[in-house]
């Protein structure tokens, strides 16, 4: 889960109908939505969660070499065709 303060909403709604409901009070799209079971969990709040989600990219940053790029591209096409 992205780092933040999270906005709690009733699991009386969906979670597609919660997402617009969020971007419509904060106006901007939630990073995530989590089932929390009696709620649902979307933020997180005051901003875009864009610094937590970039920290999570960074450590999860793997080098590739141009080979494996190559050998990802070609099954990337196989699977979506």
């Amino acid at each position: 889960m992205v780092d933040g303060k999270f906005m709690a909403y009733t699991k009386e709604v969906t979670s597609d109908q919660v997402t617009a409901l969020f971007e419509q009070r904060h106006g901007y799209h939630p990073v995530e939505v989590v089932d929390g079971g009696a709620v649902w969990l979307v933020g997180p709040l005051n901003g875009n969660g864009y610094k937590s989600l970039t920290r999570r990219v960074e450590a999860e940053r793997v080098e590739v070499t141009p080979e494996r790029a190559r050998q990802m591209v070609l099954e990337w096409e196989a699977i979506t065709r």
